[in-house]
Parts: structure tokens; C-alpha cells; sequence
């Protein structure tokens, strides 16, 4: 799964998937489409996200039953696959947020 984030305005997850090998983007050929994610580990994503002081990124995690396992964070994900299967306008929920933060 990644989990796809703007601090304190919103979040969209995708379940990715790869045709071959483990590269699920879209350059790659992967695949992807919306999921959730239960509402028990969004602590501990929430806390991550602050740590990292990141206003925008992606965690890439597996699920295994009860057990979250956090893969990563990235600060600087690709937005392409995220909107194409959103139908979201992730750019200017981006840009909203910059312009509203406090210089």
C-alpha cells in the first residue's frame, strides 16, 4: 500500500501492484487502485508524518493481519498514478496548502 499524504488536509491510499519484478509505477507498467486503511494504524502514520516534518509525501507499508510495517517515506512521490486513479487534482491541493501556510 502507499499512503499518500498533505499534513492536516488530506490523504488518498492506493494498493499498487507490478506486472513484473516489484517497481509498481507507472513507468513501470504497475498498477494501482483506491483502498483504506484501517483507522488503528493511522496513529502511528500520524506520527511518522510529524517526526518527518513533511507537508506532503507517500509511505509505502504492508499489512499483515494486525501488523503495520512501514517501508518508507518519501518527501518527493510522483503525483501522476496518484490522480489518474484519485480523480483527484493532487497539484493544486498542493499548491492551496503552500499558499496557506505561514511564511
Amino acid at each position: 500500500l502507499r499512503y499518500f499524504f498533505i499534513k492536516d488536509s488530506w490523504s488518498c491510499v492506493l494498493e499498487r501492484s507490478a506486472l513484473s519484478g516489484v517497481a509498481a509505477n507507472f513507468q513501470k507498467q504497475g498498477k494501482a487502485s483506491l483502498s483504506e486503511l484501517p483507522e488503528k494504524f493511522m496513529p502511528a502514520l500520524e506520527r511518522l508524518i510529524e517526526a518527518s516534518g513533511a507537508i506532503y509525501g507517500a509511505i509505502d507499508l504492508l499489512l499483515d493481519g494486525d501488523h503495520l510495517y512501514i517501508l518508507e517515506l518519501n518527501t518527493v512521490p510522483g503525483i501522476e498514478q496518484l490522480e489518474k486513479v484519485s480523480g483527484e487534482n493532487v497539484m493544486a491541493r498542493l499548491i492551496a496548502k503552500f499558499f496557506s501556510q505561514e511564511n
